[in-house]
């Protein structure tokens, strides 16, 4: 019976140190267990939709690159076909490229670090999900043995044998019955 107890307590403590990594482990991350659970219920379509938002901005990111590749082409046959500009509009005109190839290179980075980005941030949200899954299943075995433990303490009682004494009658008399 004490030694009973003694396995009960342990397993409470345990069920308790769980629950108070799990929270400081929420703490640091700076999530609230409500949150996580409502990602953690994200299912296959939400990934999908995630995963097309991804694909869609490497198609952007491509076509950026495509776009900003056939300019440079465009500058570069220009250029050969006049090597002195000798007017004010020519100058006008080649600095207005200038500025267009400028844009679509910085329209390219910004695509570029946003795409590396969302996928830091997938990596990191599937490295989340798989830890917090696994203490949730820790959580829950030890409330599992937990609730088993007090079921046993409920039907057994006290540690002096106070309901066991009472229900032993009852128990001889049925065993008795039964020869």
């Amino acid at each position: 019976m004490a030694q009973a107890q003694a396995q009960l307590s342990q397993w409470q403590q345990q069920a308790h140190n769980a629950q108070q990594q799990l929270d400081q482990w929420l703490a640091e991350q700076g999530i609230e267990l409500a949150v996580l659970r409502q990602h953690l219920a994200l299912d296959a379509a939400g990934l999908a939709s995630e995963r097309a938002a991804l694909l869609a901005l490497d198609t952007a990111l491509l076509h950026a690159q495509t776009v900003l590749q056939e300019r440079r082409l465009q500058q570069q046959q220009h250029q050969a076909q006049q090597p002195e500009l000798v007017n004010t509009e020519d100058g006008a005109a080649l600095a207005q490229l200038q500025a267009q190839v400028a844009d679509i290179s910085s329209e390219q980075a910004a695509a570029q670090a946003k795409v590396a980005t969302l996928q830091l941030q997938l990596a990191q949200d599937d490295a989340r999900r798989s830890a917090a899954a696994d203490l949730l299943l820790e959580i829950a075995a030890q409330e599992t043995i937990q609730r088993r433990w007090a079921q046993l303490g409920d039907l057994i009682g006290s540690s002096d044998g106070k309901k066991i004494s009472q229900l032993r009658p009852a128990i001889h008399a049925g065993c008795a019955a039964w020869l």
